[in-house]
């Protein structure tokens, strides 16, 4: 009886380890995450670049700063994306950046449904044209 509650517990313990485990599949592999802050006449912002594999999800937004970033469907080339994520703007009229609560990140679409992934984009330098 001692051995067959040692063996349930023992499968228990494994079961749960395993079930804890982050799926590698719900993962996309972000690569060359960066960013650069810039400040031009009027408009404070940053250029924000990553890459995606070749088998990737859809990306749909990008946040960085708190800020939040739609992505138009075909604005990447060759799963290379370099977006401008204006945070302040001067020259456009009634501009508001769209915030967010999340950390730095993308949000994928994955069958038909929002999913956020955290991405550690990495500061370049700062760009400024003033």
């Amino acid at each position: 009886m001692k051995n067959y509650l040692k063996e349930m517990l023992l499968f228990f313990t494994f079961f749960t380890f395993f079930s804890c485990l982050h799926p590698t599949g719900n993962i996309v592999q972000v690569k060359n995450a960066s960013y650069e802050a810039y400040s031009t006449a009027g408009e404070k912002g940053y250029k924000v670049y990553f890459e995606l594999p070749e088998n990737r999800q859809i990306p749909k937004a990008v946040i960085i700063n708190n800020i939040y970033r739609k992505i138009i469907r075909n604005e990447g080339k060759e799963n290379r994306y370099l977006l401008n994520v204006i945070a302040e703007s001067a020259t456009i009229a009634g501009f508001r950046a769209e915030r967010s609560e999340l950390e730095n990140g993308i949000i994928f679409v994955k069958e038909g449904k929002d999913h956020f992934q955290p991405v550690d984009f990495k500061l370049k330098k700062n760009l400024s044209s003033e």
